[in-house]
């Protein structure tokens, strides 16, 4: 009996989640190899909530990857960096990041929160179309070449459908941006 409310448990709540969907797009423009180099990875750009977990993501892949090698805008002393940088770095501006931080490699990690319509859990009859959506960018330069090497997005949405009358277990927007980030890391090594 025990088996059977179990079994019957587990398909209400497979059934009422709602399984995100994850769409990764960009380019590389070489092949990465983490065996030279010594690399810098740039603040993360995101919204403040999560800048410490995406920070700790990142930090704990790389320093698996590259060892002392790798080293964080956040931990090294006497950098010079401009204060903001925009979204696409320019030759002359990497060349300057070369000359101010004495690195081969910069990296950059951009997250976006693009829709929270929902939270966890979503009870009841929706009588519109409920969203949650995050995306996360990571960028690769060579700081030796002022060129970028690599550019990854993946974007996770979660779609609860207008009138969906089921219990809906689901991620937050947070959540997408945490696992877009783990997608991309995942597919680095």
């Amino acid at each position: 009996m025990n088996r059977l409310i179990t079994l019957l448990c587990f398909i209400a709540l497979f059934h009422a989640c709602h399984a995100p969907k994850y769409t990764s797009y960009g380019d590389t423009h070489g092949t990465l190899n983490f065996e030279d180099g010594k690399w810098l990875l740039n603040k993360i750009e995101a919204p403040s909530s999560l800048v410490s977990s995406l920070t700790d993501i990142t930090v704990n892949e790389f320093s698996s990857l590259l060892g002392n090698r790798f080293s964080t805008v956040y931990e090294t002393k006497q950098l010079m960096l401009p204060k903001e940088l925009p979204e696409t770095l320019s030759k002359s501006t990497l060349l300057d990041i070369k000359n101010g931080t004495g690195f081969d490699f910069f990296i950059t990690v951009r997250a976006k929160r693009l829709s929270n319509d929902m939270g966890g859990l979503q009870i009841g009859k929706n009588y519109s179309e409920k969203l949650n959506s995050g995306l996360v960018t990571l960028e690769i330069y060579d700081l030796n070449l002022q060129q970028k090497i690599y550019s990854k997005t993946v974007q996770g949405n979660l779609t609860v459908e207008e009138n969906d009358n089921s219990l809906a277990f689901g991620k937050s927007s947070n959540g997408l941006i945490i696992s877009s980030l783990k997608k991309i890391l995942r597919n680095l090594s």
